[in-house]
C-alpha cells in the first residue's frame, strides 16, 4: 500500500474512533453538519540509492452550517492536534513538518444554504 493511502486510511479510523463523522467522499444532503471530509492526497516521493521515503501532503476538510462557525474551528483544531508529532503506522514513520501546514476557513454559498468549510493541509516527511 502506498504511504498515502497507509495515511488517509489511520486518518480514516482515529477520526472515526474520536465520533466524528468521516467521509472520503462529499456526501449527500443527508449528513449531519459538521462532518469531516478526507478530501485530497498527494505523495512526493524522494529516492536514493539505499533508501525511498519523501512527503505526503493531506488535505482535509471540515464542513459546517452557518451557525456553526465555533463548531467548525474547534473541530479544525482538534483534527490538527491529533495528528502531531511522529506517527509510526505500517512500515512507514510519518513526521509531521507544522512548519509546511496549511489552515483556511472560506464561507461556501454555491448552493441555496450558506455553508462554513475549513480546510487543513498537513504535510509528512515519510521514510
Amino acid at each position: 500500500m502506498t504511504p498515502e493511502l497507509i495515511l488517509q486510511n489511520y486518518f480514516f479510523e482515529v477520526l472515526t474512533e474520536q465520533g466524528f463523522d468521516v467521509y472520503d467522499y462529499l456526501p449527500d444532503e443527508s449528513a449531519s453538519y459538521p462532518f469531516i471530509l478526507i478530501s485530497n492526497s498527494q505523495n512526493i516521493t524522494e529516492a536514493t540509492k539505499t533508501s525511498t521515503g519523501g512527503n505526503v501532503v493531506l488535505t482535509i476538510d471540515v464542513w459546517g452550517s452557518k451557525e456553526q462557525r465555533y463548531k467548525v474551528a474547534q473541530v479544525t483544531e482538534e483534527v490538527s492536534n491529533l495528528f502531531k508529532g511522529r506517527k509510526q503506522i505500517e512500515s512507514y514513520i510519518f513526521d509531521r513538518m507544522l512548519n509546511l501546514d496549511n489552515r483556511a476557513y472560506t464561507v461556501d454559498n454555491s448552493s441555496n444554504q450558506i455553508f462554513l468549510h475549513s480546510q487543513l493541509q498537513l504535510n509528512y516527511k515519510f521514510y
